[in-house]
């Protein structure tokens, strides 16, 4: 029975991350893993893994399709994979998507994904583990984690390279994060 797995969440929560530890656990397994990388690769795709089952009738394989509301063009093909009409025991789809809202319904709908997953920010106790990691002492997390409860990985990540390797004050780092592109009026400063 296939099975179809959707990660959705913001970017920078950890989707691809969690991809790639599926992927390396499967690998130590003696699977196979097939990362689409775009709707051209598709066609191929699909006539590959039909001679690959031939060839390899009992290996595991997962196939990966990361920002899946990208697919438009090749929405028939796609369905009919999700849906199984080229069924192949031992294989897994994973697809990511940063919005759920960008999807279709026809995606949605019962039996294309199995199993839905929100990945969303990481919890205020794993924020502070990572950036204690990262050399953050007590006093800057207490001033830190009220500030960034929507941060993500890739935020926690940014944070560090801007405060521990930029020298950017913590407020500062936080406010360019948050607002990564701030505008400012060149004409109305005054000049001095």
């Amino acid at each position: 029975h296939k099975r179809g797995i959707l990660l959705e969440g913001p970017p920078g929560t950890g989707k691809t991350s969690i991809i790639n530890l599926i992927c390396s656990q499967l690998i130590k397994k003696n699977g196979v893993v097939f990362k689409l990388r775009n709707e051209r690769d598709f066609e191929s795709y699909l006539e590959f893994i039909k001679l690959f089952r031939q060839i390899e009738p009992n290996r595991n394989f997962i196939t990966i399709i990361e920002d899946i509301d990208d697919y438009n063009n090749i929405k028939t093909d796609l369905l009919d994979l999700l849906d199984g009409k080229s069924q192949f025991n031992g294989h897994i789809i994973l697809a990511t998507t940063n919005n759920s809202k960008n999807l279709e319904d026809t995606f949605l709908r019962p039996s294309r994904f199995d199993l839905r997953v929100l990945v969303g920010p990481p919890k205020d106790s794993i924020k502070e583990e990572y950036l204690v990691n990262k050399g953050f002492n007590a006093e800057e997390l207490k001033d830190i984690i009220p500030k960034i409860n929507k941060f993500t990985f890739a935020d926690l990540k940014e944070l560090f390279i801007t405060v521990k390797l930029l020298g950017y004050n913590l407020n500062t780092a936080i406010e360019k994060i948050l607002n990564p592109i701030s505008k400012k009026n060149y004409l109305n400063q005054n000049s001095g």
